[in-house]
This record gives C-alpha cells, structure tokens and sequence, in this order.
C-alpha cells in the first residue's frame, strides 16, 4: 500500500481464477476481466460496488469505497491478500 497517497490497482496483489483476475485490500474486492474492473466493498452495514470500468477509474472507486470507511488523516490497519492468498495487515497513514 502506498503510505500517504491515493490507493491504485498497483497497490493491490492479484490472484487468477480462470480468466479474471481477482484482489483484495481491506474490506474492498477488485475483479479484473477482459481489462474492465468491478470495486466491491462490504462492511457490517454498508455495501458500495461497481462494474465495468476502466483503469483510472476503477482507482477513484477505490479510494472512494475506503475514504467511505476511514476518515481522512487517521492511521488505520488494512488487510491485504499477498499472491499466495494469505491475508496480511498493514498500517496505513494518509493525509488529507
């Protein structure tokens, strides 16, 4: 995760399953299939998605879904599946 700016799909590790590509950071999925991404995020009491979007703009949706969960300037952990799927955690601090 890139401490202190914005959240990509290059902060993302990716796993394949069959012909999709599929990543995890936080509470917040990426799919990737035939170059268009879905951003799926879940909590206990909110559920945010989208589908079918571009590079760019699935990065938006990504800072969007977790800018939703954590305010902005507060150190928080965040889960991260690293390639062989096993589930890390990571502290991250970000300015406004």
């Amino acid at each position: 995760m890139s401490p202190g700016g914005p959240w990509r799909l290059n902060d993302i590790k990716f796993q394949y399953r069959g012909d999709k590509r599929r990543g995890v950071i936080g509470p917040v999925t990426v799919i990737e299939s035939g170059g268009r991404y879905s951003v799926i995020m879940e909590s206990h009491n909110l559920r945010l998605a989208w589908h079918d979007l571009e590079e760019k703009t699935a990065d938006l949706a990504i800072n969007a879904a977790l800018n939703t969960l954590f305010p902005a300037n507060q150190p928080r952990r965040v889960g991260n599946a690293n390639a062989s799927g096993e589930r890390r955690e990571d502290t991250v601090h970000r300015e406004p």
